[in-house]
C-alpha cells in the first residue's frame, strides 16, 4: 500500500437541530451566506441543508425524521455540533488509511446532499465522528 498520506479537506461541521428552518433563520442574521436546498435523505432518517461559513465551508444543518431514535436521542443529550466532514478524491485510500490508524467504521452510503457520490461515517477512539465524502 502506498504510504503518502491521501489529501482531505473540510467541507463542514454537522450540527443535529429540531428545526432545520429555525436554525437557518437564526445563522441567517449573522451569516452572509445562502442556506442550499433541503435534501431529504431518507435511508438515514434526516433532512439536511448546508450554510456556507467561509468559502467552502458549512454547517451542515442535520433535522431527524420522526422515525430517527438515534438522532432524537442525541438531541435529548444536547449533542448538537456532532460531526466533522470531509472531501477526499481518493475515497478508498482516505477510508482504509482512517480504519488503519482505528477508526471504526460506522457505516457507508451514498448520498443525495453529494449527488449520490460515496460516504463514510467513522468513529474515532475517543468517540468523534468523522463523514468522509468522495469528491
Amino acid at each position: 500500500m502506498d504510504s503518502r498520506r491521501t489529501q482531505i479537506i473540510l467541507h463542514h461541521i454537522g450540527c443535529l437541530t429540531q428545526d432545520i428552518n429555525k436554525s437557518i433563520a437564526d445563522y441567517s442574521g449573522f451569516c452572509p451566506g445562502a442556506a442550499s436546498q433541503i435534501y431529504h435523505i431518507s435511508h438515514q432518517g434526516v433532512k439536511v441543508c448546508f450554510l456556507e461559513q467561509a468559502p467552502g465551508v458549512f454547517i451542515e444543518f442535520v433535522e431527524p425524521l420522526p422515525n430517527n431514535a438515534t438522532m432524537f436521542k442525541l438531541l435529548e443529550q444536547k449533542k448538537h455540533f456532532y460531526h466533522l466532514g470531509y472531501l477526499c478524491k481518493e475515497f478508498d485510500t482516505a477510508l482504509e488509511q482512517m480504519k488503519g490508524q482505528g477508526y471504526h467504521l460506522i457505516s457507508q452510503f451514498a448520498s443525495e446532499a453529494f449527488n449520490n457520490k460515496r460516504c463514510a461515517f467513522l468513529l474515532s477512539g475517543e468517540r468523534h465522528l468523522i463523514e468522509l465524502i468522495e469528491n
